[in-house]
């Protein structure tokens, strides 16, 4: 008999997009919204980029069936406090103009595939029947150039201005919670979408320049950033050979944190969201793209299917040490998310086999059992020698990949069963024995671009 020993590995994917592991600060974005996503050095960074809008298209359609072509937002807030907002549409030289809606915390329903309330508590053109003031109507929130996108908000009430900035529409809110933001556009439908800079281009299904931003009173000027996040991020070019490079930053809801930069994407139209494992094949990790059939992906192939939008997209640099740690962290705690990432651990692994113990025979299988915690995935390395675990080593053995059903777990006793022959090693006898085990962790996440004409 042959004497192995078995590493229990988590392993790290990036099967959709891979994510860098470092973040950076970027703490030269002020407020949150489109100016973060296209600062001011953007073109500077990037010569011949361009912006994708706030697709607001299609709240009817949903890419691969789980995300709503239809922007919806989350913002942080606490009683007392303003959330500040402004868009171009706001300023439509139509008869119907672009308005943006808060709503009071609640439940939205699903992430990335949100029920929108029947009524709101605060619109730009109309205001609100909760305790203010507030700031609404007139001209209030429009963004009407490149230059006033980037300088800003004047203060709720407008009494303090930034330099170069704009009269914002303000909603005092009523209660500490998570609010929920969507905006709407006006009739006028122009061309030459995706410019960074003047004209914005008004379009009647989404959004060009959009900011929303927190403050401690109405006559506050400091942005509270780090609190605006969303669930799925839907953009749209309206067109190809329209590179956008905009930075984008994610937390798992066992809070690890990522950045992701777009470099020269050129999708059209888009959704951004991200989940524990992405496509599943049959219930298990598919660990690969697909193609659709149509812009939106919504006919899969025959067993495929897709996780919903799980994790929180920032606009905003969510770095542990960066400036807005303390701002994300009040998010966090909102959501349940953990500040720091639990340590993941395994404990009383064993093999059952045909005979007796640990022994089986080839052709009868077994099963691997051992106890876990705060994991996802895992890989089990039988070794030849018991020294060299390397799943890429031919001489070993890796489970699942070969014959063994995979079992998807958080916490937790996990079983594995062989089916009927055991991995085969080199030089194997007609028995074989497996004993010890060897650990180490890493995070298995998974990032969904889904693209039209990409």
């Amino acid at each position: 008999m042959l004497s192995r020993l078995l590493f229990v590995r988590w392993w790290a994917l990036l099967a959709i997009m891979v994510l860098p592991s470092f973040l950076f600060d970027a703490s030269s974005a002020w407020a949150e919204g489109s100016r973060s996503l296209y600062p001011v050095d953007y073109l500077t960074k990037f010569p011949g980029g361009f912006r994708a809008n706030l697709d607001v298209s299609a709240p009817g359609s949903k890419y691969l069936n789980r995300v709503k072509r239809s922007a919806f937002l989350y913002v942080y807030a606490q009683a007392s406090e303003y959330i500040l907002l402004g868009s171009n549409t706001r300023g439509d030289p139509a008869t119907t103009k672009g308005d943006i809606r808060v709503y009071n915390p609640q439940y939205f329903g699903t992430p990335g595939d949100e029920t929108i309330p029947t009524t709101s508590d605060f619109t730009c053109s109309g205001g609100s029947a909760e305790a203010g003031p507030h700031y609404f109507g007139g001209t209030k929130g429009i963004i009407a150039t490149r230059a006033k996108e980037l300088a800003g908000l004047n203060s709720a009430d407008n009494s303090a201005s930034i330099s170069g900035g704009f009269e914002p529409c303000a909603y005092r809110v009523p209660e500490t919670g998570i609010y929920g933001v969507t905006f709407t556009p006006g009739s006028t439908n122009g061309n030459n979408l995706g410019a960074i800079n003047d004209p914005f281009v008004f379009k009647n299904d989404s959004i060009t320049a959009w900011d929303v931003a927190i403050r401690a009173n109405a006559t506050s000027t400091k942005d509270i950033n780090g609190r605006l996040f969303t669930y799925a991020f839907v953009g749209s070019t309206s067109g190809n050979s329209r590179p956008i490079y905009s930075t984008h930053y994610y937390i798992t809801k066992d809070g690890y944190r990522y950045q992701q930069d777009l470099r020269g994407l050129d999708p059209n139209g888009y959704a951004l969201y991200a989940n524990s494992f992405g496509f599943l094949d049959n219930g298990q990790p598919l660990y690969k793209d697909i193609r659709g059939n149509e812009a939106l992906v919504t006919t899969l192939p025959v067993g495929v299917t897709t996780q919903i939008a799980q994790y929180p997209i920032f606009f905003s640099d969510v770095s542990p040490n960066g400036a807005n740690n303390t701002e994300v962290e009040q998010v966090l705690a909102a959501l349940n998310i953990p500040l720091t990432p639990p340590s993941p651990t395994v404990s009383n692994l064993s093999f059952s086999g045909y005979f007796s113990g640990s022994t089986t025979t080839v052709g009868a299988g077994g099963t691997f059992t051992f106890t876990t915690t705060n994991t996802i995935t895992y890989q089990i390395v039988v070794s030849r020698n018991g020294a060299d675990f390397d799943p890429r080593n031919v001489n070993n053995a890796v489970l699942p990949a070969l014959r063994a059903r995979v079992l998807i777990t958080s916490t937790g006793t996990v079983g594995i069963i062989t089916w009927g022959k055991p991995p085969a090693l080199p030089g194997d006898s007609q028995r074989f024995d497996l004993c010890g085990s060897r650990i180490c962790r890493a995070a298995q996440r998974t990032l969904m671009l889904v693209a039209d004409r990409y």
